[in-house]
């Protein structure tokens, strides 16, 4: 197939599977595969990832970060969570995972409440930044940007697309009132939402999904997985085959996308996994240099 090179990378949700999306990105690069693209979107934890390449972090230092950042710390469950959680419809209300994000703005220069449109004046030729969440009152996907949201602050709109449902509380949309959650409760693949003329011109990683299917269901945790792939799945194993061209889909897949304490071998394992995935994909790519070899430690 002849290389055209994107101008868009899209990142699909997938709880503690997203470091791997850093490994793929660092891969990429290297391969010369992103010298073109100037926008970034993604969902849940692809909307993170998204978020700090659009910010000015470099893919090794979000390759770092997702190596030896303790994830198991961004819970915060008080002791009274489980009571309260049928009029907070969740667990977690996402404070720590607040901290951090506020943490990664300041780290860059920026004011903690940044905007979308604030972005754009301060860092006119950074990538763009679009993330999806889920509006649960329409029943739809909930698009944030420069272009539909300009004065929303985008710590808001990353902490919607990443409130996983019955976890993190749901948060309440600054312009809409309505109520946010995980993009990937609509669709985890954000291929989806870009249009036709946009989906030439993407490309998309995301994470393998045959072990979606199972013969038995033994836990609450994997309950609720199988809710969220009952959702989507159907029209992702759909648009996997449509748009095979435009996908790098990470064997990795099965992992658990609530275990935050992974540990750093298992990390370190998802990133190279996606960096083969990668690796595999350019050689169906003519003109694309060979690999050097590949380290995220």
């Amino acid at each position: 197939m002849r290389c055209i090179l994107p101008k868009r990378i899209v990142l699909s949700g997938g709880g503690i599977r997203g470091v791997a999306h850093a490994g793929a990105l660092l891969m990429l690069e290297e391969r010369g595969y992103l010298k073109l693209v100037n926008e970034y979107s993604g969902i849940s934890a692809g909307g993170l990832v998204a978020f700090l390449v659009c910010i000015g972090y470099s893919f090794k230092l979000i390759a770092r970060f997702c190596l030896e950042m303790d994830f198991g710390s961004i819970r915060n469950i008080g002791d009274d969570a489980f009571l309260t959680c049928i009029e907070t419809f969740g667990i977690d209300d996402g404070k720590n995972v607040q901290k951090v994000l506020k943490r990664f703005l300041t780290e860059m220069g920026y004011a903690e409440t940044l905007t979308f449109s604030q972005l754009y004046r301060l860092k006119p030729q950074a990538p763009r930044l679009r993330i999806f969440a889920t509006d649960l009152n329409q029943c739809n996907v909930r698009e944030f940007s420069l272009v539909k949201t300009p004065n929303v602050e985008i710590i808001t709109a990353l902490i919607a697309s990443l409130s996983i449902p019955f976890y993190f509380h749901p948060v309440r949309d600054p312009e809409t009132g309505h109520l946010l959650v995980d993009g990937s409760l609509f669709q985890s693949l954000p291929l989806f939402h870009l249009n036709a003329a946009e989906k030439r011109t993407a490309l998309c990683i995301s994470f393998t999904v045959d072990h979606n299917k199972v013969n038995e269901i033994s836990s609450l945790q994997q309950f609720i997985t199988q809710l969220y792939a009952s959702s989507y799945l159907p029209l992702t194993e759909e648009m996997i085959q449509k748009y095979k061209d435009h996908l790098i889909m990470i064997p990795c897949g099965s992992y658990p996308l609530w275990d935050f304490e992974a540990s750093r071998d298992v990390r370190k394992d998802m990133m190279e996994k996606a960096a083969a995935a990668v690796t595999e994909f350019l050689k169906t790519q003519k003109g694309i240099s060979p690999p050097r070899r590949y380290s995220v430690s």
